[in-house]
């Protein structure tokens, strides 16, 4: 059976449709899974840093911090840049603050991470070999506050909570009262570079 030169030019037109539209979606997939240019590979990057005071005294940190309190991290809120001069990610969490032992918080704060993901160079950059934080885990946060923020410090500033069954937790606890019992408000003011070992 013949078929009207209308039927024909409509099937060749349908199929000039799929080709285009397979030609289309092949660049567009090509383009999406570096086809025509190549991504760079996968790295974490390791940025050290250097402090104005000793970080790894308890003291001094409990007296420069705002706030030395217990939170769950609930979702991660996003990225943005340290300042308009530094390309070191910051990622801000959400948490729910449970306990306090310096400052008076409570509900959801915003906690922000020097640290993250950077597209650009599909790296993941720590500071202080600080890992990023754990949606659902609970830490014990050190953090000073800025433009409605709680800058936690690296490495030092946010303790996983161990398994409320387990002594270590009563023992974190005991260690952060007594720092904050006996801070030294002004030790931090010195002004000396300290750059702490990575532990």
């Amino acid at each position: 059976m013949l078929k009207s030169d209308s039927e024909m030019i409509l099937k060749r037109s349908v199929v000039a449709s799929a080709l285009i539209g397979l030609l289309v979606g092949g660049v567009a997939g090509g383009a999406a899974t570096g086809w025509f240019r190549d991504a760079p590979e996968f790295s974490v990057q390791r940025v050290h840093a250097s402090h104005a005071f000793d970080v790894g005294n308890d003291q001094v940190l409990a007296g420069w911090a705002d706030n030395i309190f217990v939170a769950k991290v609930s979702a991660k809120q996003g990225e943005e840049k340290m300042s308009t001069a530094s390309k070191m990610p910051v990622t801000l969490w959400s948490a729910e603050a449970v306990e306090n032992f310096k400052g008076d918080l409570s509900g959801t704060v915003t906690l922000a991470q020097q640290g993250g993901y950077v597209q650009e160079t599909n790296s993941l950059q720590l500071m202080d070999d600080d890992a990023l934080l754990e949606p659902g885990r609970e830490y014990l946060f050190v953090s000073r506050q800025s433009k409605g923020r709680h800058w936690i410090v690296p490495h030092y500033g946010n303790i996983p909570m161990p398994d409320p069954s387990l002594r270590t937790g009563s023992d974190l606890r005991n260690r952060w009262k007594n720092a904050v019992a006996r801070q030294q408000p002004d030790a931090w003011k010195e002004g000396l570079t300290y750059t702490p070992e990575r532990g």
